[in-house]
């Protein structure tokens, strides 16, 4: 039903949703390459190192119940998000020589304002639409959740992609098919490097973690000015407390 579209706070929050989402996806799209490819470790040390960030996004959604009902999600949105944009704007200083901490420090701060804003913007969506409606609209948010989880990984993924194939120096000595495999993905890079001798594959795995950690850089920017976008959109289209709505 496309007349859902005209309430503001149901478009508003559906919008948070997607770009949040967006957000999660395309932060974990680099992340876990980076952590593997880049750092070094295990896929299981990988998976623990994100744990902590899972859990906060999980705490902060039960945490933001209580305070929805007394702070408008016009402010409580945003604030939550604002967490996100300075996750963002960490990674830049994670990946660039700074410490596997600090990268878990930022997803951390990323799920703390992710889990707090999309548990409101989630119940707002449903909340704003005629209780006739309810179904409509949780499909509505179900499909916003799906469509970013996609855009997160086409569209940051592929501006990382694409930052790090033109950043990529092939060292001399690399055969050119090689070469053309590395320039392809970083997990090409590293496949190319184990079937060369030291020098070169160092040589190698320098430069395309340089080319990726670059990408890394751009795409966290595009993240962090996405989420600041959503934060506006909250800001203007969403209203009073839940307490607000209820007695309405």
């Amino acid at each position: 039903d496309m007349r859902l579209f005209g309430y503001g706070t149901f478009s508003g929050a559906l919008l948070v949703n997607l770009l949040s989402v967006v957000a999660l996806v395309g932060f974990l799209y680099f992340v876990a390459q980076h952590l593997q490819l880049i750092v070094g470790l295990a896929p299981m040390h990988a998976g623990l190192a994100l744990v902590p960030g899972m859990v906060a996004m999980i705490v902060a959604g039960l945490l933001v119940v209580p305070v929805s009902r007394r702070v408008a999600p016009r402010i409580v949105v945003p604030a939550a998000l604002c967490l996100s944009v300075t996750a963002y704007l960490l990674v830049p200083l994670a990946v660039g020589g700074g410490s596997l901490g600090m990268l878990v420090a930022a997803f951390t701060l990323l799920g703390l304002g992710i889990g707090a804003a999309e548990t409101v913007s989630n119940d707002l969506v449903l909340a704003s639409a005629p209780p006739a409606k309810a179904g409509a609209a949780s499909a509505v948010s179900e499909t916003a959740y799906e469509v970013g989880a996609v855009l997160g990984t086409a569209v940051l993924g592929g501006i990382l992609t694409a930052s790090y194939r033109s950043g990529l120096v092939v060292p001399e000595g690399v055969p050119v098919e090689a070469a053309d495999a590395a320039r392809e993905t970083l997990a090409g890079a590293v496949t190319v490097a184990a079937d060369l001798d030291g020098a070169t594959a160092d040589a190698l795995m320098t430069a395309a973690s340089h080319a990726f950690d670059a990408g890394v850089g751009v795409t966290a920017v595009i993240g962090a000015v996405l989420v600041a976008v959503a934060a506006v959109i909250a800001a203007t289209t969403l209203g009073g407390t839940r307490n607000d709505r209820v007695d309405h």
